[in-house]
């Protein structure tokens, strides 16, 4: 690793642009992802993503630290060395892993989903909070969800706060991007039964044959389901709540979905 360029200037190009990826502004104009946390790294670098350059810390790194660095390597990143106050930079918060990494953004479609013949799809529609996404992933990656669509996403699916609150499954659920009208006529091309969380449901979640070959559905919590998903053909669920709130966070509402649905066939370990 000696071998390795350092930096020790936070006034660099690289650092800068390195910081520009963490504002809004350099995560939705580029094609370039930052990812913190050595297992969401190890979880990028263990997929199929085109890693481009792995910032790693010059003194004191971790020995857990340097063997994903090496990874990133072996995947064709080139390791750079910083120096700890270049780091300090870099880190996210309290974040002290001593490594980020830079990868190219995922572009997915509909045709790099392969839902087999009884598929389980979510669907999250116009989602504005990077955690609840990235807490939606990370449960679909736990009940075995075949694939998440995100429709017409208010969120940038990808930035580091997603990718952070997913612990990195962002890397290992199929996720594509698309418009609620697009996602909609490929869902029905399929004969998905179409679901959607809501506090107006008649049924419960728990009375849905989530058997069949399903789409479930998840609103925006500022603005609920968009106009896509209240037509005909869409049955609307909820969740049983026995208090003064109507709703839960939409997170947990899609993880008890997820397990619901996972219950139903069979498949718990």
């Amino acid at each position: 690793m000696t071998t390795d360029p350092i930096i020790s200037s936070t006034a660099n190009l690289r650092i800068k642009a390195l910081a520009r990826l963490r504002a809004h502004r350099g995560r939705s104009e580029g094609n370039t992802i930052l990812v913190d946390g050595l297992r969401e790294i190890r979880r990028a670098a263990e997929a199929d993503l085109e890693l481009l350059e792995a910032f790693y810390l010059s003194e004191g790194a971790s020995p857990e630290c340097r063997d994903v660095v090496e990874i990133c390597r072996r995947r064709g990143a080139k390791c750079i060395q910083v120096s700890p106050h270049v780091m300090e930079k870099l880190n996210y918060g309290d974040r002290t892993t001593g490594l980020v990494l830079t990868a190219v953004r995922p572009t997915r479609t509909f045709a790099d989903l392969k839902p087999g013949d009884r598929p389980l799809i979510a669907v999250v529609d116009a989602i504005e909070k990077p955690g609840n996404l990235g807490a939606i992933l990370r449960s679909a990656d736990g009940a075995g969800i075949d694939g998440v669509i995100a429709a017409d996403p208010i969120a940038d699916v990808y930035s580091p706060n997603v990718i952070r609150a997913s612990i990195g499954t962002i890397f290992t659920v199929p996720l594509v991007e698309a418009a609620g009208g697009e996602a909609l006529a490929w869902l029905r091309a399929r004969g998905l039964a179409l679901v959607a969380a809501s506090p107006k449901g008649a049924r419960l979640h728990t009375e849905i044959d989530f058997r069949r070959p399903t789409a479930m559905v998840f609103g925006s919590e500022a603005r609920g389901l968009g106009r896509d998903w209240k037509q005909g053909d869409i049955e609307h669920v909820r969740v049983p709540m026995m208090g003064a709130a109507d709703s839960l966070n939409v997170s947990a509402t899609a993880a008890l979905f997820f397990y619901e649905a996972r219950r139903q066939r069979g498949a718990l370990k």
